[in-house]
């Protein structure tokens, strides 16, 4: 696995004296940039660098002690269709975790990657609710739909299912 560093350059500034402000040395901002992508260093995007960028800033994640998050990316399926990533959740808590926080993942992505372009798209997989039969017609109809034949058989020799 490569690492990734990311550079935060750090300036200060102090507020002028107008007066109003007592100035002293307590009010300094400061103010971080992050290094912007020139056209020139854009690198070609794959599968295998968005999966890599997706674990780097998961693990970037989990440094920082965002367990969460780290756990909900590895977990996750993630498919790449150029330049989009797809990120496919468990459930709608996944994707509220992943939405508050979808732009600044987009761009500590972005420079990772090393590609302006990329996009990130969440969403959740579809999941079917299998339905429990308890009663005997209610197991009667599933096997009905997985073999028509049955209900055939059922008609022919004129049986009572509900006993």
């Amino acid at each position: 696995m490569t690492s990734v560093e990311i550079k935060n350059i750090k300036t200060e500034f102090s507020l002028p004296n107008n007066g109003n402000i007592s100035q002293n040395k307590n009010n300094v901002i400061e103010i971080e940039k992050k290094e912007f992508l020139t056209e020139k260093s854009e690198e070609e995007l794959t599968q295998e660098s968005a999966l890599l960028g997706i674990q780097t800033y998961a693990e970037l994640k989990l440094q920082n002690g965002n367990k969460q998050l780290y756990a909900t990316l590895t977990s996750s399926k993630i498919t790449f269709n150029h330049p989009t990533i797809l990120i496919e959740l468990n459930n709608e808590v996944q994707k509220e975790l992943l939405m508050n926080i979808k732009q600044d993942m987009l761009d500590e992505l972005r420079i990772i990657l090393k590609n302006k372009q990329t996009q990130l798209e969440i969403k959740v997989l579809q999941t079917i609710d299998s339905v429990k039969a308890y009663k005997p017609m209610d197991k009667f109809k599933i096997m009905a739909e997985k073999n028509p034949l049955l209900l055939e058989l059922k008609k022919r020799f004129d049986l009572d299912i509900e006993y």
